[in-house]
Protein backbone atom coordinates (compact mmCIF):
# COMPACT_ATOMS: atom_id res chain seq x y z
CA UNK A 1 0.00 0.00 0.00
CA UNK A 2 1.58 3.52 -1.31
CA UNK A 3 0.75 6.56 0.85
CA UNK A 4 -1.37 9.20 -1.46
CA UNK A 5 -1.19 12.63 -1.64
CA UNK A 6 -3.49 15.40 -1.12
CA UNK A 7 -4.06 15.75 -4.82
CA UNK A 8 -5.19 12.16 -5.47
CA UNK A 9 -7.69 12.07 -2.82
CA UNK A 10 -10.84 12.71 -4.87
CA UNK A 11 -12.46 14.62 -1.82
CA UNK A 12 -10.01 17.94 -2.36
CA UNK A 13 -11.20 17.98 -6.13
CA UNK A 14 -14.71 17.75 -5.20
CA UNK A 15 -14.50 20.54 -2.98
CA UNK A 16 -12.22 22.73 -5.22
CA UNK A 17 -14.91 22.46 -7.89
CA UNK A 18 -17.55 23.66 -5.09
CA UNK A 19 -15.58 26.51 -4.29
CA UNK A 20 -14.61 27.46 -8.02
CA UNK A 21 -18.20 26.84 -8.81
CA UNK A 22 -19.76 29.33 -5.78
CA UNK A 23 -17.09 32.15 -5.87
CA UNK A 24 -16.37 32.49 -9.51
CA UNK A 25 -18.68 30.62 -12.20
CA UNK A 26 -22.13 31.52 -10.59
CA UNK A 27 -21.44 34.79 -9.90
CA UNK A 28 -19.61 35.47 -13.43
CA UNK A 29 -23.54 33.85 -14.87
CA UNK A 30 -24.89 35.93 -12.96
CA UNK A 31 -23.62 38.72 -13.79
CA UNK A 32 -24.01 37.89 -17.35
CA UNK A 33 -27.15 37.73 -17.50
CA UNK A 34 -27.58 40.72 -15.45
CA UNK A 35 -29.29 39.82 -11.98
CA UNK A 36 -30.09 42.08 -10.14
CA UNK A 37 -27.90 43.46 -7.34
CA UNK A 38 -30.43 42.23 -4.43
CA UNK A 39 -30.28 38.70 -5.98
CA UNK A 40 -26.47 38.43 -6.18
CA UNK A 41 -26.74 39.10 -2.45
CA UNK A 42 -29.37 36.57 -1.61
CA UNK A 43 -27.11 34.73 -3.46
CA UNK A 44 -24.12 35.05 -1.31
CA UNK A 45 -26.60 34.79 1.75
CA UNK A 46 -27.75 31.21 0.70
CA UNK A 47 -24.22 30.73 -0.30
CA UNK A 48 -22.60 31.23 2.59
CA UNK A 49 -25.58 28.95 4.45
CA UNK A 50 -24.97 25.88 2.18
CA UNK A 51 -21.14 26.53 2.62
CA UNK A 52 -21.32 26.22 6.00
CA UNK A 53 -23.65 23.41 6.08
CA UNK A 54 -21.80 21.49 4.05
CA UNK A 55 -18.24 22.50 5.64
CA UNK A 56 -19.98 21.00 9.23
CA UNK A 57 -21.21 17.90 7.63
CA UNK A 58 -17.52 16.98 6.26
CA UNK A 59 -16.20 17.05 9.20
CA UNK A 60 -18.32 16.28 11.94
CA UNK A 61 -21.50 14.80 9.90
CA UNK A 62 -23.87 16.43 12.51
CA UNK A 63 -25.23 20.13 12.28
CA UNK A 64 -24.95 20.78 15.68
CA UNK A 65 -21.67 23.26 15.66
CA UNK A 66 -23.13 25.33 12.44
CA UNK A 67 -22.66 28.79 14.12
CA UNK A 68 -23.68 32.26 12.61
CA UNK A 69 -20.05 33.55 12.33
CA UNK A 70 -19.24 30.34 9.65
CA UNK A 71 -22.53 31.57 7.45
CA UNK A 72 -21.08 35.40 7.99
CA UNK A 73 -17.51 34.13 6.78
CA UNK A 74 -18.72 31.85 3.83
CA UNK A 75 -21.19 34.69 2.91
CA UNK A 76 -18.71 37.40 2.97
CA UNK A 77 -16.18 35.33 1.11
CA UNK A 78 -19.19 34.66 -2.15
CA UNK A 79 -19.92 38.72 -1.25
CA UNK A 80 -16.35 39.70 -1.89
CA UNK A 81 -14.58 37.42 -4.79
CA UNK A 82 -17.81 36.57 -5.76
CA UNK A 83 -18.81 40.26 -5.87
CA UNK A 84 -15.68 41.23 -7.78
CA UNK A 85 -16.34 38.73 -10.54
CA UNK A 86 -19.72 39.78 -10.71
CA UNK A 87 -19.14 43.36 -11.49
CA UNK A 88 -16.81 42.50 -13.97
CA UNK A 89 -19.05 40.59 -15.62
CA UNK A 90 -21.43 43.46 -15.73
CA UNK A 91 -18.85 45.70 -17.14
CA UNK A 92 -17.21 43.80 -19.56
CA UNK A 93 -20.27 41.91 -20.71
Amino acid sequence: MGSTTVTQNPVVWIETGALLAALVLIPFYMGLIHVDPLGAMAYALVGGLLMAVGEELQFRFTLHGITLADIVLWAASIAGVGGVIYVLALIFI
